[in-house]
């Protein structure tokens, strides 16, 4: 009777182990100017937490908290401490350790958390750095920088053409009229390609016209736009405005998640996290004003 009392003990213990949640944030540089007498936590190097998983599904924290009152709150639905491992290229870089800071008083503070360690030996890069509460980091899916062949350009050309299907021309900036007409193909950019062990392609794309000289804030003409090509036949069309961050095993799955840095209308900035072969989507954001 003992025994079977460890036993149930001990799968009790797994089963709360394996029920804890993931938290999936990121190493941010400064993001705002340090206005006193309350600086932004995001004027200097912090931590940003975005996604949290508990089952299947992983879930953007909350963000909506978009009047003083509600600012208020806006602390209680993140962790107090956290201890996270920071990843660049599938790869751990170093330790660290974040705490709540309790109170906000500016709305790009939504998500942070002040570091409570040294975070000097890790070298910030251009763009945020991936940081996850559990040892799961490495690229199963093997993604890495690569080019296009001219059946792969056909499907990006096409792709991209059914969201953009003619660019502009304007008399003066910002002003009516606007002419649509047709563009060639050599003035879509490239922005970025990725391709996987398997073959899947992610490809980031623009259209560039300096003759436009419309300047709307805003237009769509000119977003950049990301898609996934699967067995070199299949489009998926993912969102616009995005930079890649990396991709990673977030949960020991055995798959590799996308996550992109988002910046999108006036003052918004986020993330998106995309898992399950692109099948699945959650988009975490928040707003400087």
């Amino acid at each position: 009777m003992r025994m079977a009392g460890y036993l149930s003990l001990g799968l009790i213990l797994s089963m709360a182990a394996s029920a804890a949640p993931l938290y999936l944030g990121m190493l941010e540089g400064p993001q705002t100017d340090a206005s006193q007498p309350n600086p932004p936590v995001s004027s200097q190097l912090h931590v940003r937490i975005a996604f949290r998983k508990s089952g299947r599904v992983w879930q953007a924290l909350p963000t909506d908290f978009g009047s003083p009152t509600a600012l208020t709150q806006a602390t209680k639905p993140y962790p107090a401490r956290m201890q996270w491992t920071v990843v660049l290229n599938g790869k751990a870089v170093g330790q660290i350790s974040s705490r709540n800071p309790e109170v906000l008083h500016w709305y790009a503070d939504i998500g942070t958390h002040i570091i409570t360690s040294s975070a000097a030996a890790i070298a910030t890069a251009a763009k945020p750095l991936l940081l996850v509460s559990t040892p799961y980091y490495e690229d199963p899916a093997g993604w890495t920088t690569s080019t296009l062949t001219k059946s792969d350009t056909r499907l990006a050309v096409a792709a991209f053409r059914r969201r953009v299907s003619a660019t502009e021309r304007c008399t003066a900036p910002e002003q009516l009229p606007i002419r649509m007409i047709p563009y060639d193909d050599d003035q879509i950019a490239l922005l970025g390609v990725y391709r996987s062990s398997n073959g899947e392609l992610l490809v980031g794309e623009r259209l560039q016209d300096p003759q436009a000289n419309c300047g709307f804030f805003n237009d769509q003409h000119f977003f950049s736009y990301w898609f996934v090509i699967h067995d070199r036949r299949r489009v998926q069309y993912l969102d616009s405005n995005m930079t890649p961050v990396g991709a990673a095993d977030l949960d020991g799955s055995g798959q590799s998640a996308w996550i992109f840095l988002a910046a999108r209308g006036e003052d918004e900035n986020g993330y998106e996290l995309f898992y399950r072969d692109f099948s699945r989507r959650t988009y975490f954001h928040w707003a400087y004003h």
